[in-house]
């Protein structure tokens, strides 16, 4: 299914399995912050039904500054959702609404890696392994 949205003049295709805008509010329950940057914010959503967990990431577009790069933003958020890879997060969706980029990705309870290096002070050879494999 393909939903054309145009933002600032700029042609932005959403592409995802059964998207529907409702989904979002009507099938997750909008939880805590889980972080806050200078773009804007990401929440825990819980699936309603399945109670699996997702994050959903809310971004303010005119942080990025003009509409070229709010378009290669969007153009990032679409490659990244093509990729299938362990150490990539998955991104199910991405929309606009409200003024919002909102993308609907994998959850990882664990936190960033950059946080946890940074607690740890560095990782060993071995703690390490696991984690790049």
């Amino acid at each position: 299914m393909q939903v054309k949205v145009i933002y600032n003049h700029i042609p932005l295709i959403l592409i995802g399995k059964d998207f529907n805008i409702k989904t979002l509010f009507s099938e997750y329950k909008i939880g805590r912050v889980l972080g806050k940057g200078g773009f804007g914010e990401v929440r825990l959503g819980v699936h309603k039904k399945t109670k699996k967990k997702v994050a959903i990431k809310f971004t303010n577009p005119s942080a990025y500054g003009n509409a070229s790069n709010m378009a290669g933003i969007w153009l990032e958020a679409e490659n990244i959702k093509k990729l299938n890879h362990k150490n990539i997060i998955k991104v199910e969706c991405t929309f606009m609404m409200n003024h919002k980029m909102i993308q609907v990705m994998e959850y990882c309870e664990g936190g960033e890696l950059l946080e946890y290096v940074s607690k740890k002070g560095h990782l060993t050879e071995d703690e390490a392994r696991p984690i790049l494999k």
